[in-house]
């Protein structure tokens, strides 16, 4: 992975060309730069108060240089690999739940707990990941993530009798510990694309490990029911008003189940089934295990433009200047909103579509082509946003008018106001979910631009805490007797059509963009 210098110095004319500004740069020995702004000499006295940054002088960048690497790509398909493969593990259970109950004697509770084992760790973990990135480099992050990955693909492997208290214990164990890196999975994306890449190509690299990371999660829901068997489908206890699974009516008495055959599987068929695809994704762990600990560098040896050169706040008073900047919190309030709306929506959505006759298996299809959706207008939006990137909050603002105007029509279908067929649902539901998930990468980046000089992964950390605390309100709301789904239809339309009468309370600005657009030198990449 050698790399050459491939920038220009710059030209003696551009060398005497220096800004001035109200704050004051100095060039620290090694290759960042410290800045010093008003802020921090006379306080914060409103929330409006913006910690002005302005690039360095033109001789010091042409002395330090702008180099582009290949192996950013690297990088970036690396980390998205990480992030996907502990989301598959993260979702094992609940594809193949029937037959996991049905092996070892679990109920719906078992499988409930086993994913809110990261939502859960996500809120004890979020702090710390959010100070180590900004503090201690993202090598150390990426790091934990992958060994306690690796641990937790390894200890559910260890061997124990089934089902036993001891067996229920080392998979909760192994969800827990998969959980422990949720928080840079989820929000590293922002920071390596700040470390590794130009302006005009920021967004697409944070969009790529969401893209990947949603295709993952589709495949996890075909991946892990081809590998293991459906229960239902093997043995049924059918009674006049339910249908029961029990491990019992895998086992013949006195065998434990290793001699019974149900449809051609035992019960001992069915665990090694279960086992063969705990241990592929333990073989795929321990690949990205030994590939992170080789290579995956905090930053490049070299910035890619000024923004990245520029040392940016300390974790705690970075932390203050969020609390203060109203900006960031629309952002974030719109995160809670959407987010917590869309997270809920999306795990009952088939039982909406009851109401229309729309089956089971219609429901899944129409989840899997809505993955396909969003991923390819997501990778569209990065990439017309890196070269439009001053638009972001219109874009935005667009493309929720017309998710919301779906969700409205969606919603008058569930109640037989709208008239119903099968291509105007798919119509609208493909439509309406597409802009709300495509438009991750645009936050993120627009957080990280109103949130400068605070470090990309705080802005990045808080922005998903605040995602991840909407859909555990709305968990609970969804927990409460009697409450139904139907609700949500028009809760979703609500959230999704005020998010545009937020944006323009929304003072968009990008510092980071006017210091790397600001003379910037020609830079020839390496491709």
């Amino acid at each position: 992975m050698g790399d050459t210098d491939t920038s220009p110095l710059l030209s003696e004319k551009q060398k005497q060309e220096t800004p001035t500004h109200c704050s004051t740069i100095t060039r620290e020995a090694d290759t960042s730069i410290q800045y010093s702004s008003s802020s921090h000499k006379e306080g914060i006295s409103s929330p409006d108060d913006i910690t002005e940054v302005t690039a360095p002088n033109q001789q010091d960048i042409s002395k330090k240089h702008i180099r582009l690497y290949k192996r950013r790509w690297y990088i970036v398909v690396l980390f998205s690999l990480l992030a996907s493969v502990q989301m598959l593990v993260w979702n094992t259970w609940g594809p193949i739940s029937h037959t996991a109950e049905a092996v070892f004697g679990w109920d719906d509770a078992d499988i409930s707990l086993l994913a809110n084992w990261g939502p859960i760790t996500f809120m004890i973990t979020m702090p710390i990941f959010a100070w180590m990135m900004d503090t201690k480099g993202l090598r150390m992050c990426m790091v934990i993530t992958v060994l306690s990955l690796g641990l937790a693909c390894g200890i559910r492997l260890i061997p124990a009798q089934q089902p036993s208290m001891l067996h229920r214990w080392l998979i909760n164990a192994g969800q827990i510990l998969n959980a422990i890196g949720g928080p840079v999975c989820t929000s590293a994306m922002a920071p390596i694309s700040s470390h590794w890449f130009p302006p005009n190509e920021r967004t697409t690299a944070t969009a790529i490990p969401l893209i990947i990371k949603f295709l993952v999660l589709a495949g996890s829901f075909i991946i892990g029911p081809i590998l293991v068997p459906d229960a239902p489908r093997l043995n049924q206890n059918r009674t006049a008003s339910n249908t029961t699974f029990s491990l019992e009516d895998y086992s013949d008495s006195g065998e434990s189940g290793s001699r019974s055959n149900i449809s051609g599987h035992t019960v001992e068929e069915l665990k090694q089934d279960i086992y063969f695809y705990l241990e592929l994704q333990a073989c795929v762990a321990g690949v990205l295990l030994v590939l992170i600990l080789v290579y995956f560098p905090s930053k490049p040896p070299v910035p890619p433009c000024r923004s990245a050169a520029l040392k940016r706040e300390d974790f705690l008073p970075g932390l203050k200047l969020l609390v203060v900047n109203v900006n960031f919190w629309i952002l974030s309030v719109i995160s809670i909103m959407v987010g917590g709306f869309s997270g809920a929506w999306m795990g009952v959505f088939s039982l909406n579509l009851k109401s229309v006759d729309v089956s089971q298996k219609e429901a899944g299809w129409i989840g899997f082509y809505s993955y396909l959706v969003v991923c390819t207008g997501m990778l569209i939006l990065a990439r017309l946003t890196d070269y439009f990137a001053r638009y972001m909050k219109w874009y935005i603002s667009g493309l929720y008018l017309i998710s919301a105007s779906m969700y409205l029509w969606f919603a008058l279908i569930c109640i037989k106001v709208a008239p119903f067929s099968l291509v105007s649902l798919y119509m609208c539901l493909l439509t309406a979910q597409m802009p709300p998930t495509a438009c991750a990468p645009l936050f993120f980046e627009l957080a990280c631009e109103v949130a400068f000089p605070v470090g990309e992964g705080t802005a990045s950390v808080i922005l998903t805490f605040t995602n991840q605390l909407g859909a555990i309100v709305f968990l609970f709301i969804m927990m409460i007797p009697h409450v139904g789904s139907m609700w949500l239809n028009w809760g979703i339309f609500g959230a999704v059509a005020s998010t545009p009468l937020l944006l323009l309370l929304l003072r968009e600005r990008h510092q980071r963009l006017d210091i790397d657009t600001e003379h910037t030198p020609s830079v020839k990449k390496e491709h």
